[in-house]
């Protein structure tokens, strides 16, 4: 993964035995703990295993020089017409600050959009080193809508952003998938 810089490609299902570089993208940021690691590893796991639709969580990938370099992870509340959560969005170390989160976040919500999406809601912790993901949500105009104290750890709360394709006054037709 280290030094790849050409052209990116993207695409929406995870290659076989993917989920180990998919943990190793997550792990190769520092945000993330072991449990957390493991968790991401699991979700490409299952994806895998079960399909987006059987497992609830979609996958985008972004490749350079064929290699899998950043990914996001989100998936359809259930219960819901139309609001997802994006579970996870991670690029590697060695590729932060080229972009390629920003190009990865328009992706996915373009992907969430095409499936009738029109509310995404996103989470992350509040501790110090957290600080440029909450920016960076921001600057994806994610609009933050609740803090939960205390909720990974003490002093660490849950903040809760939100975005939506929905514009006052508008008319929204929900896409229903077949069976």
């Amino acid at each position: 993964m280290e030094g790849v810089s050409c052209s990116l490609k993207f695409r929406f299902k995870l290659k076989e035995g993917e989920a180990k570089i998919i943990r190793e993208i997550n792990e190769s940021t520092g945000f993330f703990n072991e449990e957390e690691d493991e968790t991401i590893e699991e979700l490409a796991t299952e994806h895998l295993e079960k399909g987006a639709e059987e497992s609830g969580y979609s996958f985008v990938v972004a490749e350079a020089d064929g290699k899998a370099v950043g990914f996001s992870c989100y998936g359809h509340i259930y219960g819901t017409d139309s609001s997802y959560n994006l579970y996870w969005i991670a690029v590697c170390k060695s590729q932060a600050g080229k972009g390629i989160g920003k190009k990865l976040m328009k992706m996915t919500e373009d992907r969430i959009r095409k499936d009738g999406g029109m509310h995404i809601y996103v989470e992350t912790a509040s501790k110090p080193q957290y600080e440029p993901t909450r920016q960076f949500y921001i600057k994806q105009d994610y609009l933050e809508i609740g803090r939960f104290p205390d909720f990974y750890a003490d002093g660490d709360a849950k903040i809760t952003y939100y975005k939506t394709f929905k514009k006052e006054g508008e008319k929204i037709i929900f896409k229903k998938k077949l069976a």
